[in-house]
């Protein structure tokens, strides 16, 4: 009968449809490269400080097992007397000042510094 070759042929393909299809997920997924461990500049960091924030890098960060490139860790810290001395915004404000480096023009800028002045 002619029938038997031509079923050994479909359930082969069958099987082998069947096997692609569970091997697909494995074989679809990036294959992760070893990331190089971050390593946290020491500069001026307290060295508690840093110990603490190299463990926070390697538990969230990239070299971590539960790392998701959907969903990055992100940090937030104050800046003003904590990341660096002093108010940031009045040296910022300052050095404006000083080097006159708006991105205004002088009418614009004018115009905004009177901005909501009583006269007088």
């Amino acid at each position: 009968h002619t029938d038997k070759p031509r079923r050994g042929f479909i359930q082969g393909l069958m099987a082998t449809a069947a096997g692609a299809a569970l091997a697909a997920p494995a074989l679809a997924r990036p294959v992760a490269a070893a990331a190089p461990a971050v390593i946290l500049d020491s500069a001026k960091w307290a060295p508690r400080n840093r110990e603490l924030i190299a463990a926070l890098i390697a538990k969230h960060g990239i070299t971590s097992k539960s790392y998701n490139p959907q969903r990055k860790p992100y940090a937030v810290f104050d800046w003003d007397n904590t990341s660096i001395m002093n108010d940031c915004e009045e040296a910022l404000l300052m050095y404006q000042i000083n080097q006159l480096a708006f991105k205004l023009s002088p009418a614009e800028f004018s115009a905004i510094v009177r901005q909501n002045v009583p006269a007088g």
